[in-house]
């Protein structure tokens, strides 16, 4: 059973100086507030769906996955 979370507070975005592109999503997943990762419940599939866009392996650490976005004009962020 999934507790009640209150008083939720996102995630700082994920954004560089060339970002062309922002994915703008809701509150975090209480996976994702747990992990500290956006989008980090497993069956969720945009890291999946950006690994596969960007040709990186689907299993880089949060860190790098994250780099790859930067690296590629993606935002992303949760309000």
């Amino acid at each position: 059973m999934m507790s009640t979370l209150c008083n939720i507070d996102g995630f700082a975005p994920i954004v560089s100086g060339n970002a062309s592109v922002l994915i703008l999503g809701s509150m975090p997943s209480e996976t994702s507030l747990i992990l500290q990762q956006y989008y980090g419940h497993p069956r969720n599939a945009f890291w999946p769906i950006m690994s596969a866009l960007f040709g990186v392996a689907p299993e880089l650490c949060y860190q790098h996955r994250k780099e790859v976005l930067m690296e590629n004009g993606i935002a992303v962020w949760d309000v």
